[in-house]
C-alpha cells in the first residue's frame, strides 16, 4: 500500500506512525519530507517526545540517522528535500512531505520514483 500524505499538522504525523505501527513490517520504510535540514531536526525532535508518550518502548530512536525503528521492524526516516541526491535509490511505502511548494521539481521526482517502486 503506497501513499503520499501533504501537510505536516502532528495529525498528519500521527497517521504516518499509526500506518507504521498497524501496517508495518520488517522492510517496510517511510519518509517524512522537509524542505529544510534545520525544520526537519525540529520535528524529528517533537515526533520522538510525543511518540515515546503514545507508544512507550516501542520505538528505538537513531538522533544521527534521523530515523526510528518500530517493535515490528518497521522504519520512519526524516529526510531534507535540500539533497535531492539522498531521496534516490530506495524503496518506500508512505511519505509526508512538508512545505510542498518548497521542494523542487527533481524532488518530487525521486519521491514519487521511491513509492512507485514499492507498488
Amino acid at each position: 500500500m503506497t501513499g503520499l500524505f501533504g501537510g505536516t499538522d502532528t495529525d498528519t504525523l500521527d497517521r504516518l506512525f499509526d500506518d507504521a505501527v498497524i501496517n508495518g513490517y520488517n522492510g517496510y520504510t517511510a519518509w517524512y519530507v522537509g524542505s529544510v535540514y534545520t525544520y526537519v531536526c525540529s520535528v524529528f525532535t517533537q515526533m520522538e517526545a510525543r511518540q515515546n508518550a503514545r507508544y512507550p518502548k516501542s520505538i528505538t530512536w537513531n538522533r544521527a540517522r534521523k530515523q526510528c525503528t518500530l517493535c515490528n521492524g518497521a522504519v520512519i526516516e526524516f529526510r531534507s528535500s535540500e539533497n535531492v541526491y539522498t531521496l534516490y535509490g530506495l524503496d518506500i511505502n508512505k511519505a509526508v512531505v512538508d512545505e510542498q511548494t518548497m521542494c523542487n521539481r527533481d524532488a518530487w521526482r525521486a519521491i514519487k520514483n521511491a513509492l512507485l517502486r514499492s507498488t
